[in-house]
């Protein structure tokens, strides 16, 4: 080999190597590039803004937050939310934290779902709906929900989660101090 092509093959190696050790740390800061989240207009500005194409999207939420209705996971979002410090997301009155329709959402760390009141339908905390709709729980609490039925006589179900042809799985976390109820009139 001549002397210049042997230069040429140790710039590029030189090249390649200083590439190796920058490009991962890139590519990992693109993979979490979610948004760090403090109010409730933040939270429904970015789950708006994760894409429909199945693409994970994180949210870190860094402050208690108080819903005013439900928040809803549309089809082809890949939503992860998590929270490095115990904060909430509460309910508003009455209503369902979470309705992933066709999404995916996953929770993490600390985070805490808290119901407010009664809810008069399935899943008042999170509902699962839909085939290719799922929830994964890597940690987190959800706690205080109840699922009422007034108006019929079917049961009802899922206090905290309710998945109706969706999937759910759990590998760590809480789900407790949840309730359904029927109310005969």
């Amino acid at each position: 080999m001549s002397k210049l092509t042997k230069k040429g093959v140790s710039v590029l190696l030189a090249v390649l190597m200083l590439l190796g050790c920058v490009l991962p740390g890139a590519i990992a800061a693109d993979a979490a590039d979610g948004e760090q989240i403090y109010d409730l207009q933040g939270l429904k500005d970015a789950i708006a803004a994760a894409p429909a194409d199945g693409a994970l999207y994180e949210i870190e939420i860094m402050a208690d937050i108080q819903l005013d209705g439900q928040l809803t996971i549309a089809t082809g979002q890949n939503i992860k939310i998590r929270s490095a410090d115990e904060y909430t997301i509460k309910a508003a009155e009455n209503t369902r934290l979470f309705y992933v329709s066709g999404g995916a959402l996953t929770l993490e760390d600390f985070l805490m779902l808290e119901g407010a009141g009664e809810v008069r339908d399935r899943g008042c905390g999170i509902y699962v709906d839909g085939i290719n709709a799922s929830l994964v729980m890597n940690g987190g609490k959800i706690s205080g929900n109840t699922a009422a039925n007034f108006a019929t006589n079917r049961a009802i179900g899922g206090g905290g989660v309710f998945v109706n042809n969706g999937a759910f799985i759990m590998n760590a976390g809480e789900i407790s101090g949840n309730s359904t109820r029927w109310v005969f009139t």
